[in-house]
């Protein structure tokens, strides 16, 4: 994993992992907003 460039077959779709990411953090957030909001 060199360079800026992305890989061929990368446009339009984001990755899985990208997305499990996204799912994880907004977890994370909502976790911690509840935790801190209580």
């Amino acid at each position: 994993m060199a360079g800026n460039e992305d890989p061929p077959g990368h446009r339009g779709r984001p990755p899985k992992r990208g997305r499990a990411f996204i799912y994880i953090l907004l977890a994370v957030g909502i976790a911690i907003w509840l935790a801190t909001g209580d």
